[in-house]
């Protein structure tokens, strides 16, 4: 299942996991059911950060997440390495591969359930700061500056009305969160890169 949703994410691109005229749908839970959701969501994950590689394949890296029970959702051991696919610049690239790790967070709002199969949670899942993952490293003896712009909230010109990104799932101990890219900065230089990654892991 977490493959195929990546592989409608990619195919896609940027396209909308929900709208804010989902608010008034009968899915939407109560605050009691929102407590319990995050209540059954909470607690420490292993897993993989997916992406796609220079070779247009799916790939990963190892780390580990969790979720508290105030509705923040940390990726612990975020790799810098996930985001050098795409970028072409090779000084850039040389940056990223020489950062290491951060600390990532979202935070979990608007809780849906699925009607149609009890226990499946949609969420979304918005970066917590907008400057978490901006880091400043010494390599090669010169001091660089990396900077990460996320895909948040675009306006949906065919629906006209705001969309969400990125969104996540949760079923059976298993939680699959986005984090959608807009651009990278390394030395002031950006690099456009319009794209998704995601964790995937188990408890």
């Amino acid at each position: 299942m977490m493959l195929m949703l990546l592989m409608a994410v990619v195919g896609i691109s940027m396209t909308s996991c929900l709208s804010d005229a989902d608010n008034n749908n009968k899915n939407v839970l109560s605050p009691a059911e929102k407590s319990a959701m995050i209540t059954e969501m909470a607690g420490e994950y292993s897993g993989h950060i997916y992406f796609i590689n220079d070779s247009a394949r799916v790939d990963s890296i190892l780390t580990y997440a969790g979720v508290t029970t105030d509705s923040l959702f940390t990726i612990h051991n975020f790799p810098y390495e996930a985001l050098i696919p795409g970028v072409q610049q090779e000084s850039m690239r040389e940056v990223l591969s020489h950062a290491g790790q951060a600390i990532f967070q979202e935070a979990i709002r608007f809780y849906i359930s699925n009607v149609d199969q009890k226990g499946l949670y949609t969420f979304w899942a918005l970066p917590l700061t907008e400057d978490q993952l901006a880091k400043k490293i010494n390599y090669d003896g010169t001091e660089h500056e990396i900077k990460v712009k996320f895909s948040g909230t675009v306006l949906n010109a065919n629906l006209y009305t705001q969309v969400y990104y990125p969104c996540g799932e949760f079923y059976k101990n298993e939680i699959i969160v986005y984090v959608l890219l807009d651009s990278i900065v390394v030395d002031k230089e950006t690099w456009s890169v319009n794209r998704v990654l995601f964790f995937h892991g188990k408890k």
